[in-house]
């Protein structure tokens, strides 16, 4: 037997058209009895820019679509971090610039 869960992504500090992909996910667990996996990865796509904007979230809603997941626990809300990866200063003939 098997839990699936959907994961609902809704902004935090990062923009939904300019940091990440908005959209639903579901993942699938093993059956309820605590026993089995608790943790999945979830596919989530970033948005790559080239401005310094530091790290920045995303709010993730868990819902549960099968009444027997209660194995799982009660978590109905999770935040993934979107790390900084560009630099926030630039070089241009000769001079450090900071970016945005």
């Amino acid at each position: 037997m098997f839990c699936f869960v959907e994961l609902t992504f809704h902004s935090g500090t990062a923009d939904v058209t300019d940091d990440y992909t908005s959209g639903t996910g579901e993942a699938q667990f093993a059956a309820a009895t605590g026993t089995g996996t608790q943790t999945q990865q979830v596919p989530f796509s970033t948005v790559e820019d080239q401005q310094y904007e530091g790290d920045e979230t995303v709010n993730v809603n868990i819902t549960t679509l099968t009444p027997t997941c209660s194995g799982l626990g009660t978590l109905s809300t999770a935040v993934v971090t979107i790390e900084e990866d560009d630099c926030k200063y630039y070089i241009v003939a000769g001079d450090i610039l900071e970016t945005g």
